[in-house]
């Protein structure tokens, strides 16, 4: 016997925090090379441990560490997070190494949390890693 049946309807609704106006390049990037100084700073909805699609970050040129923004030294590549990405779950994310991005859907991590929006310093220098806010 078959049955052909409705259970329900589901809306899923992502917005996504890169402007489709120019190509993006992503890369799959290890979340095992994140730096430590992340833990207990991230804290969004009670989860420690999510990192949110389009938080500001950095890649250390030395060690190829994923650092949050009060940790970008002058001469680190500034890259942006494409997908929400839950530390302890996951083992990569997808990172926005060239691109253009929506200003309104990005964040920042400061030493007392996560913060929505950019200033100046960090628009330069993703300006200066080919990524554009608009």
């Amino acid at each position: 016997m078959e049955y052909n049946a409705n259970l329900g309807k589901v809306s899923i609704k992502e917005e996504n925090v890169i402007d489709p106006s120019h190509p993006p390049i992503i890369e799959t990037h290890s979340i095992e090379t994140i730096t430590t100084n992340f833990n207990g700073v991230l804290d969004i909805e009670g989860e420690s441990n999510l990192i949110p699609a389009g938080c500001v970050v950095a890649i250390d040129k030395t060690t190829g560490n994923i650092k949050h923004y009060k940790d970008i030294a002058t001469n680190e590549k500034v890259v942006v997070i494409v997908n929400d990405t839950d530390t302890k779950k996951d083992s990569v994310t997808n990172i926005l190494l060239h691109g253009t991005v929506k200003e309104n859907k990005l964040y920042r991590v400061t030493a007392t949390g996560v913060e929505m929006g950019l200033d100046d310093e960090i628009k330069k220098k993703l300006q200066a890693s080919n990524i554009y806010v608009v």
